[in-house]
């Protein structure tokens, strides 16, 4: 393979060579070539040796988020090896009646900066690298080809795309929608795939939300709730009642909508508005037996802490 090459200062190969995964712009000594912004490249060490190959981004302090370790291979067909193995290892490990779930785990997978979560037929992208963008249609091909999804939603944005060079974008590749009903265990919940967090929904809580479901009994307290999931979970393991404070009212009206779709609106309740002014103030019917507290992020760099 052709490609344009990398040169990593002495300082730069020590770490490489361990293989992490991403090297900084101050351990790149020059490069051969003038690469595009998420473009693969041939990445040597400081003597010449081969290191491996890895996707190049002259404006990102991650200048190089390596894919492969060793000799170059074609992309089409590394990118799918990587998706096909992520495939099957969530064939093997997602639960039973749960059709929502992380499909690739950027470099957990094998594919930095990229996520890619399956909501019944459809998938959204997340967009956490350059070469998302570069390669777009190249991983539209593969997705297609390996998960035959009715659609997939590519999502970029917020201060990573900025980092990165990303074009904002939020757009469907086929006849995509915004909400759709899943199954997570069992349980249905309505996701909005195109406003919603994360992806539409927080996949990485589902075995804290079946811990809970074991746990729950007497009143629960269900704090900055979203869309409902730990209360529907709460009330499922047996819970008498279940009170959930979120501020969100487009986030609340799903919840309303999860609560009716899994026969608990009877149980659980929803105070909407701030936790940080319903809490103080707000007479919420305690003491309760178990409280589920999942906040957002307080403090999102270093300087927040002291506020947070």
């Amino acid at each position: 393979m052709d490609l344009p090459k990398v040169f990593l200062t002495s300082g730069g190969t020590e770490p490489a060579s361990r293989r992490h995964p991403w090297i900084y712009s101050g351990a790149v000594a020059g490069v051969d070539g003038e690469p595009e912004d998420g473009e693969l490249v041939a990445v040597h060490k400081a003597k010449g040796d081969l290191l491996g190959v890895g996707f190049y981004n002259g404006r990102s302090e991650v200048r190089l988020r390596m894919l492969k370790f060793g000799p170059p291979e074609d992309l089409p067909g590394l990118l799918r090896g990587r998706l096909r193995r992520a495939i099957s290892l969530r064939s093997a490990v997602v639960p039973p009646e749960t059709d929502m779930f992380r499909l690739v785990n950027s470099e957990g997978d094998g594919l930095p900066g990229l996520v890619v979560d399956r909501y019944g037929p459809y998938l959204v992208v997340g967009m956490l690298a350059k070469w998302t963008e570069h390669y777009q249609g190249l991983l539209v091909d593969l997705l297609r080809e390996e998960l035959s999804p009715k659609a997939i939603f590519f999502r970029a944005g917020g201060k990573v795309a900025e980092q990165e060079g990303l074009s904002p974008r939020a757009e469907w590749i086929g006849p995509g929608e915004r909400y759709v009903w899943t199954k997570e265990y069992g349980h249905k919940f309505k996701i909005d795939l195109e406003k919603g967090q994360k992806t539409g929904f927080f996949l990485d809580q589902r075995e804290n939300r079946k811990f809970v479901e074991g746990l729950s009994g007497g009143k629960v307290l269900d704090i900055f709730g979203y869309t409902g999931a730990f209360s529907v979970y709460a009330a499922s393991g047996g819970a008498e009642r279940v009170v959930m404070v979120e501020a969100s009212s487009e986030a609340v009206e799903l919840a309303r909508e999860n609560f009716r779709a899994n026969g608990v609106e009877g149980v659980c309740e929803v105070v909407e508005g701030d936790v940080f002014e319903v809490l103080p103030e707000g007479d919420l019917g305690g003491p309760y037996d178990l409280v589920v507290l999942d906040p957002p992020a307080l403090a999102k760099a270093r300087s927040a802490v002291p506020k947070a």
